[in-house]
């Protein structure tokens, strides 16, 4: 029984750390300074694991940031997109729509009512019709013009 509750334990801990961590890479553009209290309070950590999975982001350079020990608070940096980056965001963009769009076509469903798919799978009759029944007019109106 003891080791379920430290199992519980352990995956309630990580999910904290993967918490903060989620909220800094989510929400570090929309803040310019961070309370470590305040993030330590909210995820139920302490300072100082706070602290540290701050400093580990920071120096794996997950977040652009820098941390004030002394005022207890981390100060985000805004970092603009090279543009390299910029052209990289705009490319996926239109992949992704030219991918919905395709997918769109291809899932289009097709019916015997429809005139357009008919338009396309049947063949109109002419010169070379392979029904049997059918006569070929214009040989016979080149007969009746020759005699």
């Amino acid at each position: 029984m003891s080791d379920v509750q430290e199992i519980k334990k352990m995956l309630a801990s990580k999910i904290q750390y993967s918490g903060l961590q989620t909220y800094l890479l989510a929400f570090s553009s929309f803040y310019d300074t961070l309370s470590l209290d305040h993030l330590s309070t909210v995820f139920k950590l302490s300072r100082q694991a706070v602290q540290s999975t701050i400093s580990k982001m920071i120096i794996n350079e997950e977040l652009h940031a820098s941390l004030d020990q002394v005022a207890g608070v981390v100060i985000l940096h805004r970092v603009e997109p090279t543009r390299l980056q910029q052209q990289a965001l705009q490319f996926a963009d239109q992949l992704s729509n030219y991918m919905e769009n395709s997918e769109r076509f291809l899932s289009y469903p097709y019916s015997k009512d429809d005139k357009l798919s008919q338009k396309r799978t049947t063949r109109p009759p002419g010169r070379f019709s392979t029904n049997p029944q059918r006569k070929n007019t214009n040989y016979r109106k080149q007969e009746e013009t020759q005699a």
